[in-house]
């Protein structure tokens, strides 16, 4: 039981960074588009440190992830949740 509730924990995890990643992608295709302001190149350059952020942690939870079934030698879905500190939302920007 513990295990599936872990499971979910981290697919729920994933759907987070990923829907955080699609909503910064639409922001920086609007940012791209408007003139080359200071303002624009400062939300550009926080867009792309989101990014980088998100998928640095589902990196993470991968790189554990494979870490604990390769150590156990079978499909665990027993590990520690990578905490990463949310950035400023991106709805923000």
């Amino acid at each position: 039981m513990g295990d599936d509730l872990t499971s979910k924990a981290y697919n729920r995890t994933l759907q987070d960074s990923l829907k955080t990643i699609k909503q910064a992608h639409k922001q920086l295709h609007v940012v791209t588009k408007a003139n080359a302001t200071p303002a624009a190149l400062t939300s550009c350059v926080e867009l792309y440190g989101i990014l980088l952020g998100e998928v640095t942690g589902i990196r993470s939870n991968l790189v554990t992830y494979l870490e604990c079934t390769r150590a156990a030698g079978q499909n665990s879905y027993a590990m520690e949740c990578v905490n990463r500190d949310p950035l400023q939302e991106v709805s923000s920007l």
